[in-house]
């Protein structure tokens, strides 16, 4: 398991909920980065992981779920993924 499965993995996450992949935009206002709202993304603190998600321009964010190893977040990842896709047919495709 490496860093880059888990940022696949999530980069599928941004995709299939409508989400930049990149973390910030392509421009900049009064010389600042512009986070884009709703992405999610892997973090690292004191050698463990978890997934977070930007809730405004300015780079603020929430964990969504809790932090483990890179196997531990990769398993919760894509429960999370299974989760919204069978959210997603079961009530937005119908």
């Amino acid at each position: 398991m490496t860093i880059k499965d888990l940022v696949n993995r999530v980069n599928y996450l941004n995709k299939i909920t409508q989400n930049r992949v990149d973390k910030y935009l392509p421009y900049k206002i009064n010389n600042k980065l512009v986070s884009n709202k709703g992405h999610y993304y892997i973090s690292q603190y004191n050698g463990n992981f978890g997934i977070e998600q930007i809730v405004n321009t300015s780079g603020g964010c929430t964990d969504i779920g809790g932090r483990g190893s890179k196997q531990e977040i990769y398993n919760y990842l894509n429960a999370f993924i299974n989760g919204y896709e069978t959210a997603y047919n079961l009530y937005i495709t119908k």
